[in-house]
């Protein structure tokens, strides 16, 4: 079984010297941990902050393909970049950048099984830290892989892209009722909604 090292280059995200400001003129967006929904498999490309000042290199660059890995606290996740996603910019340090080197294998494949709970607990086992866990670019290259046919990874992509949509779909709908039941007991508790009980009322003989 191959290891992660011998699919992907693992490049660290781009390291700033201080903190990230936001400056609307500059030319790089900055993806940082707080811009990922990891339960979407999205990021917040709108609320990038801009930089200037800096040269990164080719490999900092982000494109699509690119896949995201969470190296500095928890979860340690994983993210591929859509089509038409990564102009300009670079992920901060806490990020490893890989990029997959091989035709036979489709990045979305990898960032799924990077997020499967067999990965999961090969990268707990070496992470290292205390309050904040680190994975370090030699755990996460040895991690070894399964690779099937391309067609099959194919189809687990799909399957798993079907299956979030699907739990979107689900919490849309459960966050609807949820607001419609509050609605009716709210309409219930209004005052203008009571009726007298007639065991309440008293009566003068």
């Amino acid at each position: 079984m191959p290891r992660l090292k011998d699919i992907c280059t693992i490049s660290s995200g781009y390291s700033f010297r201080g903190r990230i400001a936001d400056n609307e003129d500059g030319p790089y967006r900055v993806v940082q941990l707080s811009h990922v929904d990891w339960e979407a498999e999205r990021i917040d490309w709108e609320g990038l902050p801009r930089v200037g000042g800096i040269e990164p290199g080719t490999h900092h660059l982000l494109r699509p393909g690119d896949i995201l890995f969470a190296a500095k606290g928890s979860p340690h996740r994983a993210l591929c970049l859509n089509e038409g996603e990564g102009e300009d910019a670079v992920a901060a340090s806490t990020f490893f950048v890989l990029r997959v080197q091989r035709d036979d294998v489709l990045p979305a494949f990898i960032a799924w099984f990077l997020n499967t709970e067999p990965a999961q607990a090969h990268l707990r086992g070496c992470s290292r830290g205390t309050s904040i866990r680190i994975v370090s670019k030699s755990c996460l290259g040895a991690l070894p892989v399964p690779l099937p046919f391309l067609e099959r990874q194919r189809r687990i992509v799909q399957a798993v892209r079907l299956a979030r949509q699907e739990r979107a779909l689900t919490g849309q709908l459960l966050a609807h009722r949820a607001r419609l039941l509050e609605a009716a007991c709210l309409r219930a508790a209004s005052p203008r909604h009571e009726t007298t009980n007639p065991r309440d009322s008293h009566y003068t003989r």
